[in-house]
């Protein structure tokens, strides 16, 4: 469940909603809003370029775009994962994490198998000071 409902296609949201904010911190105008100005307006851009990236996939899920537009609890809860995610003063694009980034392979002489382990989440504040 992504913004608590109960979505009947939960797969195709869940790949869409984390793949808005990479797409979201690509606008350069909120770029320059994240680098130039105080957060409130950097919040109205985001805002902004949220709402063409959803009209943007529109056509990929109805669905997601219906409940934005009607769901205002939603379109709240999309709207702050989408600027906690990506807002940082220097104007950074955010990168989606990608799964293979999280794994190490080990490579075991007898039998010569692998294992993948997940690494660790840390959770917190970065060195700069950005909570992941």
């Amino acid at each position: 469940m992504f913004g608590n409902i109960n979505w009947n296609d939960a797969d195709n949201v869940q790949r869409q909603i984390l793949a808005i904010p990479e797409m979201v911190s690509k606008d350069k105008k909120y770029q320059n809003a994240m680098k130039n100005s105080d957060q409130q307006e950097a919040r109205t851009e985001s805002e902004r370029a949220l709402q063409q990236v959803i009209f943007s996939i529109m056509a990929d899920n109805m669905e997601l775009f219906k409940q934005f537009q009607d769901n205002p609890s939603f379109k709240k809860w999309l709207s702050d994962l989408v600027f906690n995610l990506t807002y940082n003063p220097e104007g950074k694009e955010y990168m989606m994490p990608r799964a293979e980034q999280n794994v190490v392979t080990y490579d075991f002489e007898e039998g010569n198998s692998q294992m993948m382990v997940a690494e660790e989440t840390k959770y917190g504040k970065n060195e700069e000071g950005i909570k992941n």
